[in-house]
């Protein structure tokens, strides 16, 4: 048995990675553990901790948005955290202030060093979000 798992680089072209077991069709999703964050602020202040912050994917879904971050566990293990929201961030960044403990949103980027900006990149297809979410 081969796994297929897909992820995003950072280019945002599709890279499917095969591992040591093949699950088709929606099984896969079954594989894939998740985190389900209660709010936009939790999933941005858990990538701030982050050395290099990897963008935030968006997809919509029919009844909201959803924002996530894959990710791997030990052993190569996928993970995804993630948050569903009813409005979708009509911006181009999100951004939090280090010091205020704040996050707000912006279409430009500041040279102010307590300011850390998250790219948002729009999914418009995978098959790693879990069947319940979608």
């Amino acid at each position: 048995m081969n796994t297929t798992s897909t992820l995003i680089n950072s280019s945002s072209k599709i890279v499917n990675i095969q591992n040591k077991y093949q699950i088709g069709g929606n099984q896969l999703n079954n594989e894939i553990k998740y985190v389900q964050l209660e709010k936009l602020d939790d999933i941005i202040k858990m990538m701030s901790a982050s050395m290099r912050s990897p963008p935030l994917h968006h997809k919509e879904v029919k009844d909201g948005h959803v924002y996530f971050l894959p990710g791997s566990l030990a052993l190569g293990k996928a993970v995804i955290y993630l948050v569903k929201v009813k409005e979708k961030v009509e911006n181009k960044y999100i951004v939090l202030d280090t010091l205020r403990d704040k996050i707000s949103f912006s279409d430009e980027l500041s040279t102010k060093p307590s300011l850390k900006y998250f790219t948002i990149v729009e999914v418009t297809s995978e098959n790693i979000m879990p069947t319940d979410i979608q």
